[in-house]
This record gives structure tokens, C-alpha cells and sequence, in this order.
């Protein structure tokens, strides 16, 4: 394999098998490809070159301390039906998810979320096998876009990642709610979702030494105490508590070996979002600044602006350049003087709005007032 334009190295030497993959390359990286054959004969001159560059890094993806990074619209590998034999790691770490039983594995399905493909489990028996992801962590977050249409008529069991013995939906006193073990040694309750999974939504798990916490969505689902995570050794998505089995989309699931920080998550929370067309754009707002004008999307929201749009009376002048100029935002032409504001040389005063005309040979010097600060003194 040669990087870029360096020297060419072994990778690899296979006896039994024709193929080989080469997982855990770095996103957005160009690597060229050569193989010979040999035999007791002798070797065979390098095959023709092959080429490819990696996706590159998702922006809103923070890369540290990500353990695992599995996304269906890159890095699935299928058998001739469709169905996923290895679903390979974006992170860098080659914790890739497999399955060697071809009556065993999900399928892929194209163009279900947003147009974007989908892993589907079929709640009887299939599953994926997640090399350990979490060895040694203390700390964790996890984000899954995930769709459970069934949820509320039957045990969904989402994955085995935690603690205890996974992640399952299911009537508790007469509440269908999640019980989730990741980052913590046992499995409770979670109450009504606030959001329902029979849609795609962003399911989001972060946990400490102290504090464990589900979102749905973006908002907090619920929150406890705790001492001390914990996470499974021998990970599994589509099969959680009860031996119990997915019916239903696995799109992305993003993990890392720390707690994000709020405007992490809100970024992580924003490119899901946007990828999958989950209309949540209110939900994420704190630290984003969509429009580009200066303000986050909840201060534009609080102002009365629209996050969305950069100039909201069309006057040529950003909806923040406005507020400081003392112009109106919702007003093309602040003064009523028939000049929109953005060729206004005078927004803010009806009875002028452009500079006097230029006379020729006037050569008087400008006069300057200082006006601030009122103590000041002018140097000679």
C-alpha cells in the first residue's frame, strides 16, 4: 500500500484466500493499492495500480476519544442477498461489526432514511458482533440514529453494550419505556418516551463515574446518579436484554470513551440531524450559528430573528449588523425616506440619504467632532 505519494509497503501476505480488506484507514487520506501472486515458482510482476481516497472527516464529529464510528452510507460490506457481513469501523479504531452466520445477519437497505441506507434487524435472530469498543474507558457517550417501528407492541432488544444485559423496550408498570445498561451495571426504566422511536431519531447515552443520562432527540430523557461506569466486553447490536432481538433501522452509531462537552454534543447532534432530515433544527441552537450573523440560532430566536436567514428584510444588511447599526431589521427602509436601508448613507434620518454632491476645486478640510470619550483631550 503506498500513502500519498510515499514508498510502497507490505501490508499483507494471504495463503488460503484471494481477498483481503484493509479497514481502519484515516478519513479523507489517498491510498494506492498493488498485489503480485506467488508460488513455489516464484512471483508474479505487481498488478495494475488501484486508487482511492477515504470520505473525509465529518465536520460536527469531534475524533477525540471516539471509540467507534459506524455509518451504513460508508464501509458496509454485503453477501450476494444484501445482508451485512461487516459493517466496517470510520472511526480509525478497526472495531468493526461482523457476522459469520449468513441466516444471522441484518440487511442493508438503501435510500430508507433520508435518502441515506439503513442496517435493518428483523427482530427474529439477526445481529452484529462489535469487536470490544470500550476496553478500559471510565467515561462514555453513545448516539444512535435509530427507528423502531414496533415500539409499544412488542420487546425490542436494542443492543448489549453496557454493563448489565443490554439495552431493551418494554411495558414497565404500564409504560412502554427504553432500560439501558450502557455506561452503567444495571437496567431501569426510562419512562414514556418524549419522543417516539417509531420514527428516526437521534438516541443519545452519556455516563460517568457520576451522573448517567438519556436524550431523546436532544432533550433529556432521564437522568440518575450512579457510582462508577460500565461497559460490555463483548458488544452486540440488534440483541439486547431477555436475549430479546431489533426489529427495526440502525443508520449510525457514533461512541466515544468520555462525556461530550454541551456544544460537542450539540455539534455531533447537528450533523446527525441535517444528515437525516429529523426537523429538529429548534432543538439545537446554543452554540450554532446557522446564518452566519454573529449570533447563536437561540439568541436570534429570542430577538425574534429568523436563525435561518441572514438578512430578513432583504435590505442588503445582516439581521445583527441591524441591531448594532440602530436600523430595523424587519424593515427594508428603516427612515420611510423610499432608500432601503443597505444604500442608505443615512438609514436613520428621513430628510437626507446620500452625501452632498461633489463641487469641484473644494478643497476644505473635513471637519472632525469627537464625541466619545466626553473628557477626552486632542493631542496637538
Amino acid at each position: 500500500r503506498q500513502q500519498g505519494g510515499g514508498a510502497f509497503v507490505e501490508i499483507a501476505s494471504v495463503t488460503t484466500v484471494t481477498t483481503f480488506t484493509d479497514s481502519g484507514r484515516l478519513a479523507g487520506a489517498t491510498f494506492t493499492y498493488r498485489a503480485r501472486a506467488a508460488n513455489t515458482a516464484g512471483s508474479s510482476a505487481y498488478s495494475a495500480l488501484v486508487t482511492v481516497t477515504m470520505p473525509a472527516a465529518v465536520a460536527g464529529a469531534p475524533s477525540s476519544g471516539q471509540r467507534l464510528w459506524l455509518r451504513a452510507d460508508v464501509g458496509v460490506a454485503t453477501d450476494a442477498t444484501g445482508a451485512v457481513t461487516t459493517w466496517y469501523d470510520q472511526s480509525g479504531q478497526q472495531k468493526d461489526a461482523t457476522q459469520l452466520i449468513p441466516a444471522a445477519r441484518p440487511d442493508l437497505v438503501s435510500a430508507a432514511a433520508n435518502g441515506k441506507p439503513v442496517v435493518r434487524f428483523d427482530g427474529a435472530g439477526r445481529s452484529l458482533d462489535v469487536a470490544p469498543f470500550m476496553t478500559g474507558a471510565t467515561a462514555g457517550e453513545l448516539l444512535v440514529i435509530i427507528k423502531i417501528p414496533a415500539f409499544g407492541t412488542r420487546n425490542d432488544g436494542l443492543w448489549s453494550l453496557g454493563g448489565a444485559d443490554g439495552a431493551l423496550t418494554e411495558l414497565r408498570d404500564g409504560i412502554n419505556t427504553f432500560t439501558e445498561d450502557f455506561g452503567r451495571t444495571s437496567r431501569g426504566p426510562t419512562g414514556a418516551p418524549l419522543s417516539s422511536p417509531i420514527n428516526y431519531l437521534i438516541y443519545n447515552v452519556s455516563a460517568d463515574s457520576a451522573t448517567w443520562t438519556l436524550r431523546l432527540n436532544g432533550v433529556v430523557q432521564s437522568a440518575s446518579s450512579q457510582a462508577g461506569a460500565a461497559f460490555n466486553t463483548t458488544p452486540v447490536l440488534g440483541r439486547g436484554a431477555a436475549n430479546a432481538n431489533l426489529q427495526g433501522d440502525i443508520a449510525e452509531v457514533i461512541a466515544y470513551d468520555r462525556v461530550l462537552s454541551d456544544r460537542e454534543r450539540e455539534d455531533v447532534s447537528v450533523y446527525l440531524n441535517e444528515k437525516y432530515g429529523l426537523n429538529l433544527r429548534d432543538r439545537f441552537g446554543a452554540y450554532r450559528d446557522f446564518n452566519g450573523d454573529g449570533l447563536t440560532d437561540d439568541v436570534d430566536r429570542a430577538l425574534g430573528f429568523d436563525p435561518y436567514n441572514l438578512d430578513l428584510d432583504g435590505d442588503g444588511i445582516g439581521n445583527a449588523v441591524e441591531r448594532t447599526n440602530g436600523t430595523d431589521p424587519f424593515k427594508a427602509d428603516t427612515d420611510g425616506d423610499g432608500v432601503p436601508d443597505g444604500l442608505d448613507v443615512y438609514p436613520l434620518d428621513p430628510t437626507r440619504s446620500g452625501f452632498p454632491p461633489a463641487v469641484p476645486g473644494d478643497l476644505t478640510p473635513p471637519i472632525i467632532t469627537l464625541t466619545h470619550p466626553t473628557n477626552a483631550l486632542p493631542l496637538p
